[in-house]
């Protein structure tokens, strides 16, 4: 088995190869978007709504550039649904936009992944051991006698969701798969719970603004009795998707 020292100079090269062929192609898209609205202010970035004019292939948080009336400026993909787009940008715009064009990249992406690689190169060995252990198929069991502790509600948990909490719980790294309407949220929510019960720090990411929100949706509606949710110590990092989610924060 290749050691993370040698597979990542390949890895590297293999994503110039991409990065170099999506500009060689203008990798990217150009939409024109009209019905702009500016619908809220958060965290001093500015969100809009647009309508599309075509479909718009872009995951969350991709950075683009709206060109308004010619002026150029640099925002950042909240999301995309359906024939709507959600932008941020740092500047305040007006509140209402005819229509504009978006612009956006392809490779954002891969570069920042190259230059994750580059710089890891010199300590690949400590950095990649989960993904060693990924690919081995093999995860050191954590010490802990207490069982995952979390509150059965009237929807308690399924076995093989049982298994899945158990498994995040005891082990350093556990990767865990379920198609759709298997109750991902739900299992993520409770296991979440039983970490910080405890004593854990949990850090909950995704590809998209939206999983996050539901998620830690599910995860608030599930601590409201505890101090981690009283004591406002569960944080939401980013562009927050949700417009009701005042309703549910207690702070």
């Amino acid at each position: 088995m290749m050691t993370p020292t040698q597979l990542i100079p390949e890895f590297i090269q293999a994503l110039q190869k991409e990065i170099d062929a999506l500009k060689r192609g203008k990798g990217g898209s150009i939409v024109k978007v009209f019905n702009g609205r500016l619908i809220r202010e958060t965290s001093g970035l500015f969100i809009y709504l647009f309508h599309l004019e075509n479909f718009l292939a872009a995951i969350d948080d991709t950075p683009a550039e709206i060109v308004v009336g010619g002026k150029r400026y640099q925002c950042q993909i909240v999301f995309v649904q359906g024939m709507e787009v959600q932008i941020a940008l740092e500047k305040n715009i007006g509140q209402a936009i005819a229509e504009a064009k978006i612009q956006t990249n392809l490779w954002f992406l891969l570069e920042l992944l190259r230059k994750k690689f580059e710089e890891s190169i010199p300590s690949a060995s400590d950095k990649f051991k989960n993904s060693e252990q990924l690919f081995a198929g093999t995860s050191t069991a954590i010490s802990q006698r207490e069982a995952p502790k979390y509150a059965l509600s009237h929807n308690p948990p399924n076995e093989a969701q049982e298994k899945a909490i158990a498994a995040s719980f005891y082990n350093s790294l556990a990767v865990i798969w379920g198609p759709p309407g298997t109750g991902k949220t739900k299992t993520i929510a409770k296991a979440v719970e039983a970490h910080l019960n405890a004593g854990r720090r949990v850090l909950l990411v995704s590809h998209a603004n939206t999983a996050v929100d539901e998620a830690l949706e599910d995860i608030a509606e599930h601590l409201k009795p505890t101090s981690f949710y009283q004591e406002g110590k569960l944080i939401r990092l980013g562009v927050c998707h949700k417009k009701d989610w005042r309703k549910i924060t207690p702070w």
